[in-house]
């Protein structure tokens, strides 16, 4: 078999990631530490965890309200996992 027939093979071949449970963990410490400088390295100033996990799940929103047919990414899932993240911490650090 070549490698084309094994790539055309598993191309359409769903796959599970743990992104969502990576947004969780970035939603809780958004919530712990909400003045926690975020250094990207496109931006010559830091931002707030809290500024930019809001960013960040405005832009998931954004992307999963599009509705891209191309695009293989789970939007909600990520936005479940930021506020998973967030409402646990709240609960389990009040």
């Amino acid at each position: 078999m070549s490698i084309d027939l094994l790539y055309e093979a598993r191309r359409d071949t769903p796959s599970v990631g743990a992104s969502g449970a990576v947004c969780g963990l970035l939603g809780t410490f958004a919530r712990l530490f909400p003045r926690a400088p975020i250094y990207l390295w496109f931006l010559p100033i830091p931002l707030q965890a809290r500024f930019f996990v809001a960013l960040y799940a405005l832009y998931e929103l954004y992307g999963g309200l599009q509705g891209n047919p191309g695009d293989n990414v789970a939007h909600f899932a990520h936005l479940g996992g930021l506020v998973a993240g967030y409402l646990m911490a709240l609960w389990w650090f009040p």
